[in-house]
């Protein structure tokens, strides 16, 4: 796509809008892909943990009372 979103000539502009579109289409799907999806399951999942101890601890105490 790069050719295309450089490229100089007859019809250029035409060809130069949907190269530039294909270009930053293909870069937000990988750092949606490589970077946001990894550290959001990591986040919930710390979540889940945290939620998952706070229960034990609040089990824990009302049966000593």
């Amino acid at each position: 796509m790069m050719p295309l979103a450089l490229g100089t000539g007859s019809g250029a502009e035409e060809r130069r809008s949907i190269a530039i579109v294909v270009t930053g289409g293909q870069s937000l799907s990988l750092l949606l892909t490589l970077i946001v999806t990894p550290v959001v399951y990591s986040l919930l999942d710390d979540l889940g943990a945290w939620l998952k101890s706070a229960a034990f601890v609040k089990a824990t105490t009302s049966e000593r009372a």
